[in-house]
């Protein structure tokens, strides 16, 4: 026990805070992932691209987010649409190639360290043979953006309590 009076607690400064969680979140989910698609789609030299997460085990997958030209020339979102193609997208371990005639799909797994499952896809009529090497090394970067996204998305929510309990202290 003390006998020099009451313990006093530091109380942090709520401005310092309030910029620090505007900081970190800053980062929107939705604009991320759209960059992620269009670059996916520059590097493999095509109009269309992709990303796909499933949960697990993979039982199903929602499509985050896509590009595709004006009016979908190829129809390829009918195509993604019909059956099970987004989970056996995302489900996958090794790279898919696809020929639907009218266009060609190259799908690349996204490494996580999650237990979900997440691919990044590409199509177009005229994907050279260099266009997987670039989407393997490209998923692989995009996969610890979205790991160091979640992170930063975790400890605003943290910081938010920081505050509250600061605020209510």
């Amino acid at each position: 026990m003390s006998r020099s009076g009451p313990v006093m607690r530091p109380q942090p400064s709520t401005e310092g805070l309030r910029q620090l969680i505007d900081a970190i979140s800053a980062c929107h989910s939705r604009r991320l992932f759209e960059q992620i698609v269009t670059v996916a789609a520059e590097i493999c030299g095509t109009g269309y691209a992709g990303l796909v997460e499933a949960g697990a085990p993979p039982q199903f997958a929602q499509l985050i987010q896509m590009t595709m030209p004006p009016g979908d020339p190829l129809r390829v979102r009918r195509w993604l649409g019909s059956g099970n193609v987004l989970l056996a997208l995302a489900g996958q371990s090794e790279p898919i190639h696809v020929d639907m005639g009218r266009f060609r799909l190259l799908s690349v797994p996204v490494p996580l360290n999650t237990r979900s499952h997440a691919a990044i896809w590409v199509a177009g009529s005229d994907l050279d043979e260099h266009a997987e090497e670039y989407l393997i090394r490209f998923a692989t970067a995009a996969g610890r953006v979205l790991e160091a996204h979640r992170d930063l998305e975790e400890a605003g929510r943290m910081l938010r309590a920081v505050q509250a309990f600061s605020l209510a202290g």
